[in-house]
């Protein structure tokens, strides 16, 4: 979904970043998971309408928002989406930014 919505706001080069090593690794097609190849197969090919690209790992303690964002859901909606930063993270997106920026 991420890919979907990032393809209709125009975007056509993209980061994607994650956490979760093993992640990275299927989408580069370094490792088989039986488990995700229905969602895997779907990303690869959304991915391909993309001028690029890229699968990023990041430390955890360089990605706050996206720990925030995981676990202040409580409904379990599988996908939000905001048309403005929720107040809740704009101190992670700093930190976040300020972490990746000093490695």
């Amino acid at each position: 979904m991420a890919l979907q919505h990032c393809w209709s706001l125009g975007y056509r080069k993209i980061i994607m970043e994650t956490d979760f090593r093993t992640a990275k690794e299927i989408l580069q097609d370094n490792k088989l998971n039986f488990q995700v190849y229905n969602w895997t197969k779907n990303i690869r090919k959304w991915s391909k309408k993309f001028e690029a690209v890229e699968y990023r790992w990041i430390n955890k303690r360089s990605n706050k928002v996206a720990d925030k964002s995981a676990t202040s859901n409580p409904t379990r909606v599988s996908f939000l989406f905001h048309n403005y930063v929720p107040n809740n993270i704009t101190t992670l997106l700093q930190e976040d930014y300020v972490l990746s920026h000093s490695n």
